[in-house]
């Protein structure tokens, strides 16, 4: 299970300053990021790190809206036989959120010894 910390940069429209009346609550976000495989990929995989940081921009509107069920953070492995090495982050925004950065922008895949 990976999670995903979610850091908003709240800034005000007319200054581009920070909003001093942000809750620390409200700068992180935990969702479960996924891994898509093919249909036929019945492997497990270790995934290394095990979160990543996504900073997004949205009007103040937006973000008090956001939830983590709005946010689909994932790895795309459905083209790739026997995974193994670094992959790129993929997230999945709703339309009024814009993607700012995902760090790190990579995760390490391997298949999972048998236990």
């Amino acid at each position: 299970m990976i999670w995903l910390e979610v850091h908003y940069n709240i800034r005000t429209e007319s200054t581009g300053a920070q909003n001093p009346s942000r809750l620390p609550e409200q700068d992180k976000i935990a969702c479960q990021i996924m891994l898509k495989t093919a249909a036929i990929d019945r492997q497990a995989y270790v995934v290394e790190p095990l979160s990543v940081t996504v900073k997004v921009n949205a009007d103040s509107e937006a973000l008090k809206k956001l939830n983590p069920n709005d946010i689909q953070v994932y790895v795309d492995l459905s083209k790739i036989e026997n995974a193994r090495g670094a992959f790129p982050v993929e997230v999945k925004l709703p339309r009024n959120i814009s993607l700012q950065t995902v760090y790190p922008s990579h995760v390490h895949v391997e298949p999972a010894k048998p236990q």
